[in-house]
């Protein structure tokens, strides 16, 4: 695996707190954060960046005490909100987050207190996985304190995240060949699980990267190296292209990840094999070619040149991404119109890089649980990953059981902000 360009530090990277640390902000800082550590959302530390984003709506009133003028307004807003169909209202909290203002998110929140619990639950009974994590993160970034006991977030653990990671932790046990797996990932209507509701999902399946010595310094190495690698050079994203820095959209041709990998393999494996290998390097999105593609019926693709390819029985790139040499090792599976997510940085930085590595120590023979092998490897991104590469990771804690995976990141407006910053000379 080639290993990325060091020079002069930037940025100080994130430290996350324990599993049972709170997160605290300084007092500076205008976004107020979770206190509950399982939903804490990966920041820059010290940062205080963002302030057009300072709460400017109304606090929800509780109790029997007179309401003012504001707040009957607001509670017969709150009935009109009531009337929304799921998607517009998921689609208005989301715009509203994004320029910074918790009116919406004070009017949901107000909208399910008076409906009770019983009846909230019902009618958040219609809204889809997509638009609970719209709900959800809103209510998470623009209100203060924890969310728990919160419809929302009560029917989204319920019918999505807590299935969601049985399914994932289920995979050494529950023998599902490719197609099983595609349908059963496909199945919950999500793209991803979002800043706030991601990092319990990877602490559940023991994924996350952890709060020690070793792995801040990892952090702060890898902001230095993913912000050398977007700003420095001829080939620098953010100069060569702008859009990034000012969109409120992401695609994923942006997200590049940090890896920092130790492999060890049980002597013997095979003639000439190193017993060891180790480095890091900077993985952007995989150069996939992508044929072109025509809408024959609703939800109906149809390749414009040949037959897509039938699905491996292995794992690895999604069928039409080009049929792999071999029965790959780690499944990624189609989302959102039908586009495939096999060219994802972290799915390229483990199907490409990591099992190159393991290819070098001994690797062979069709997928398998392959436990002779040990070490680490280190994932540090610049966005959350999709639900495709959270069961890449997955995939990967059951076929090499002896190597810790842990995965951090750092939103990517957290890496708008600072880009901007130093391009501007701040």
């Amino acid at each position: 695996m080639p290993t990325s360009r060091r020079s002069s530090p930037m940025c100080c990277g994130p430290t996350p707190p324990s599993a049972t640390a709170t997160t605290t902000r300084p007092a500076s800082t205008p976004r107020s954060s979770p206190a509950s550590a399982d939903l804490w959302r990966p920041e820059w530390p010290t940062s205080t960046r963002r302030a057009s984003r300072t709460s400017s709506g109304p606090t929800p009133t509780s109790g029997t005490a007179p309401r003012s003028s504001s707040s009957l307004a607001a509670l017969g807003a709150s009935r009109l909100w009531g009337t929304l169909r799921p998607q517009e209202a998921a689609n208005v909290l989301w715009a509203y987050e994004r320029l910074g203002s918790d009116t919406l998110a004070g009017l949901a929140d107000r909208w399910l207190r008076d409906l009770g619990p019983e009846h909230a639950a019902r009618a958040l009974a219609g809204w889809s996985g997509e638009q609970l994590v719209k709900l959800v993160g809103c209510l998470e970034a623009q209100l203060p304190g924890p969310r728990r006991g919160c419809p929302a977030m009560d029917a989204f653990e319920r019918r999505f995240l807590g299935p969601l990671c049985a399914l994932l932790a289920g995979l050494p046990t529950a023998g599902l060949s490719r197609r099983q797996y595609e349908h059963a990932l496909g199945s919950y209507g999500l793209f991803h699980l979002g800043p706030r509701l991601t990092p319990r999902a990877l602490a559940s399946l023991g994924l996350a990267l952890g709060s020690g010595p070793l792995e801040a310094a990892f952090r702060e190495e890898a902001v230095r190296a993913l912000l050398r690698h977007y700003l420095e050079g001829e080939a620098a994203p953010a100069v060569r292209e702008p859009a990034m820095l000012t969109g409120g959209q992401i695609t994923s041709r942006w997200v590049v990840a940090e890896v920092r990998y130790r492999l060890t393999a049980a002597p013997g494996l095979g003639e000439g094999c190193a017993t060891s290998r180790a480095g890091r390097c900077t993985v952007a999105v995989g150069d996939v070619p992508r044929r072109g593609r025509v809408m024959t019926g609703f939800g109906s693709p149809r390749s414009s040149g040949e037959a897509d390819a039938e699905p491996e029985p292995g794992c690895g790139a999604a069928p039409g991404e080009g049929p792999p040499a071999e029965p790959p090792w780690l499944w990624s599976v189609r989302l959102a119109g039908d586009v495939g997510r096999g060219s994802h940085c972290e799915c390229v930085a483990l199907t490409e890089g990591v099992l190159s590595e393991l290819r070098l120590l001994g690797l062979a023979g069709p997928p398998r649980v392959a436990a002779e092998f040990g070490g680490e490897v280190w994932v540090f991104a610049t966005h959350y990953p999709c639900l495709s590469c959270l069961g890449v990771f997955a995939q990967f804690r059951w076929r090499f059981p002896g190597i810790r995976l842990a995965v951090g990141y750092v939103e990517w407006r957290d890496w708008q902000d600072e880009m901007l910053q130093s391009l501007r000379g701040a």
